[in-house]
């Protein structure tokens, strides 16, 4: 054997020197793993020293070779000729007592991470106490596991996931991510790529401006391409992290601009006000009718948010609040609306400032709109301090404009093209506006239910009111307990009651159905216990877990609800008729009609006998504008035939007309006229005294002797239309004159007797 280079090799000093090698590298590389390092720790430059001693150029070297390693490990003799190989094992070489070999060692080596390099320039960070990188990563991290996510201050997180670096900032994209600068002098690049892209975004696409954005040109509005699209799920939605330089606007004639991004593109941002909601709908598109740019849409359907008749507000769908406080100075709009309407299109289009639009199902008491203003802090109002004077007003409506009305508004209240108030009713509420106002087969009819059903004969429209058959008002009691199903648990029953199986009935907000009670599962007899019950239009029944206080009915004479049959009546129309229809009996109430029992109404809580008085100067008042037709024009208001007398207005006893009135104290109550309830007559009085009176017997009662129509002759006989018994003071010949059968007739008189 030739020796060039032999060497004995204790074999405990090399397996501890194999292990303190191992101990310094890192473990990144799991056991068998096979990938190599990006970066060989043998390549690094610090050890250049060593790869070139171990380069084969030179003179030829030889070791000795061990034998091929036995299968339980550890050292062969000396296998000539080669030395040691890479597949070579070293007992217990990990810390768990496992053999390695020795390529594993040096691919162990090669992936560890330096000393030197944890902190360095294009190094590694290293870890602070919580095992978190403290140092700026460069290179793609991409990949990096997020495995954990505290919450800060008081937020509480679920169970998080371990999600990449790459997913998370994908959930924050902006617009600079996709290819936008939005920074100053980059208008050029931006409207390049505007033009490009902003026609194919949709509203999955994420179209944020980051705060501090700047806008390439506050003139360019990029093409959305509306036109050709249908509905906004095919346009962006822009969202804006904080204001914008140089945003885009559509210029309005008034003095103001809105955001503009594109036609029919609606935007979130914060630059014309704190928050501000806009679109532009411009040029041929469509894609944004019948959708709002800001809605509010909210569904309560739950009976333990309270509510009561009169009560605080506990369901709010929006709600604005503030304050002005003593140091405020201004006028202060707490809502206001700005509403500008400049088309030409004439009666093709209406433009609505506010329109409220309530539809009432059911039963509930229902209000289109209260205004409340309360004087919390009252003041008096000195008339000799009047600088100092509050002012409140319930409402003000203004309305301005140039030209003149229609001619024959003069004589003709309907005739006009212009209204302060417009208080209408119409018949928009007929068969065929609502599924509601139908009948169907097991339909389910609350108490006092109209329908609406049209007569073949005539074409019209009848009503036809529903109860529960046997319905006679009033009467029904209290069941408290839950219900699981179609099980019924009772734990009280109203003193007095009892709950009778196959008649019983109960009803609640929870359960809007015709609900018996079919029979009793356990319990005291007909007291607290377990029932089963059917509920006519929910067959799996309910569950109420809360305890309830059900409203219950010994039968059908006080249910709330009760069902249609499975075949329509046969339907005639004569008021009072009656059919019974499965649990149901309908009453025909006549003809379609609507009543409106008051449009105006003006009243208060006046309560003179607790020391509580309101009182109103005057309920309705006009100054300063001409009237040019009459105050309250009824000559076009056309009355119920079948009333008896067609009332212009009702007033009780001893109230008058003020005849003379000029607005000033002096000038009230000189001449007076209306029902003396004293003297049972109509009567007119001058300054506080009557001078003319018809009692109800007819007679005629004044303070000044009765003066004949004073005429000549010749206008006596020239009288149209004459009255036999009409009389008439003939001056030519200083007499009365009186009609007759015959013609005019000169009176005989007697000389006045001296006493």
């Amino acid at each position: 054997m030739v020796v060039k280079y032999g060497f004995r090799q204790d074999r405990n000093k090399m397996i501890k020197k194999l292990f303190f090698m191992v101990v310094l590298a890192l473990p990144s590389l799991a056991f068998c793993q096979t990938l190599a390092p990006r970066q060989p720790n043998h390549t690094l430059p610090q050890y250049s020293s060593l790869t070139a001693a171990n380069s084969n150029a030179g003179a030829a070297r030889t070791m000795l070779r061990m034998a091929a390693p036995s299968a339980r490990g550890g050292y062969a003799p000396l296998w000539p000729p080669g030395g040691l190989r890479r597949d070579t094992v070293v007992p217990s070489l990990y810390m768990d007592g496992s053999a390695g070999t020795l390529v594993q060692i040096g691919q162990m080596a090669d992936g560890s991470v330096q000393q030197t390099a944890i902190g360095a320039a294009s190094g590694v960070a290293p870890l602070d106490g919580n095992k978190m990188m403290s140092f700026p990563v460069s290179g793609d991290s991409s990949s990096s596991p997020v495995s954990r996510i505290t919450a800060p201050g008081d937020a509480v997180y679920p169970t998080t996931i371990s999600r990449n670096v790459s997913d998370h900032f994908s959930d924050m994209t902006t617009l600079r991510d996709f290819g936008m600068r939005l920074a100053p002098l980059a208008g050029a690049h931006d409207i390049t790529w505007l033009q490009a892209n902003w026609a194919s975004l949709t509203s999955a696409t994420p179209v944020i401006l980051p705060s501090g954005s700047h806008w390439p040109d506050n003139r360019y509005v990029p093409d959305s391409g509306a036109a050709d699209k249908l509905h906004p799920s095919q346009l962006p939605i822009v969202t804006a992290f904080g204001s914008v330089t140089s945003r885009p606007g559509y210029n309005t004639p008034y003095g103001f601009g809105i955001p503009y991004y594109g036609d029919a593109v609606p935007s979130f941002t914060h630059d014309d006000a704190n928050f501000t909601f806009a679109r532009t709908d411009s040029h041929e598109t469509s894609a944004g009718q019948f959708i709002p740019v800001a809605g509010v849409f909210a569904a309560y359907d739950t009976p333990y948010e309270g509510g009561a008749t009169g009560g605080t507000n506990n369901q709010i769908a929006l709600e604005v609040k503030s304050v002005t406080t003593e140091r405020d100075k201004g006028t202060f709009g707490n809502f206001v609306t700005d509403f500008y309407s400049k088309g030409y299109n004439y009666y093709g289009e209406m433009d609505v400032d506010q329109w409220h639009h309530a539809v009432g199902h059911g039963t509930n008491w229902v209000w289109d709109n209260i205004q409340e203003l309360y004087s919390a802090e009252p003041f008096y109002c000195d008339p000799k301090d009047k600088l100092l004077c509050f002012g409140e007003y319930m409402n003000e409506e203004d309305m301005y404009g140039v030209g003149p009305e229609l001619p024959e508004s003069a004589y003709d209240p309907t005739k006009h093209n212009r209204q302060m108030f417009w208080l209408t009713t119409n018949h928009n509420i007929h068969k065929g506006t609502f599924k509601s106002t139908d009948w169907a087969q097991n339909m389910l009819v609350p108490v006092h239910k109209t329908i609406l059903i049209k007569n073949a004969a005539d074409q019209k429209e009848y009503m036809f009111s529903g109860t529960p058959t046997g319905y006679t008002v009033n009467g029904s009691w209290t069941i408290s307990g839950t219900v699981s199903g179609n099980t019924l648990t009772v734990t009280n029953v109203a003193s007095g009651q009892k709950i009778v199986p196959a008649s019983t009935l109960i009803w609640d907000q929870l359960m809007t159905d015709e609900v018996k009670i079919t029979a009793q599962l356990s319990g005291d007899s007909g007291g607290n216990g377990t029932y089963t019950i059917s509920a006519a239009h929910n067959p799996n029944g309910f569950t109420i877990s809360k305890p309830r206080n059900f409203t219950a009915s010994s039968d059908q004479s006080h249910a709330r609800f009760s069902t249609t049959g499975s075949v329509e009546p046969r339907w005639t129309f004569s008021k009072g008729d009656t059919f019974v229809d499965g649990s149901t009996t309908w009453i025909c109430q006549g003809g379609w009609d609507y009543d409106l029992g008051v449009v105006i109404a003006v009243g208060g809580s006046n309560d003179p006998t607790n020391g509580y008085i309101e009182r109103i100067g005057t309920v309705m008042e006009e100054h300063n504008d001409y009237i040019y037709n009459a105050i309250i024009d009824m000559s076009k208001a056309q009355f119920d035939p079948s009333v008896p007398y067609k009332i212009f207005g009702r007033l009780q006893k001893d109230v008058y007309f003020d005849l003379t009135a000029d607005g000033t104290s002096a000038g009230q109550n000189n001449h007076l006229l209306g029902y003396d309830g004293s003297q049972n007559a109509l009567t007119y009085k001058v300054n506080g005294v009557p001078v003319l009176s018809v009692k109800d017997s007819g007679a005629i009662v004044s303070s000044a002797p009765a003066q004949m129509p004073v005429m000549t002759r010749a206008q006596i006989r020239a009288y149209p239309s004459p009255a036999k018994g009409m009389e008439i003071y003939d001056s030519d010949d200083d007499a009365p004159a009186i009609y007759t059968g015959a013609g005019w007739k000169l009176m005989t008189l007697s000389a006045l007797p001296a006493n």
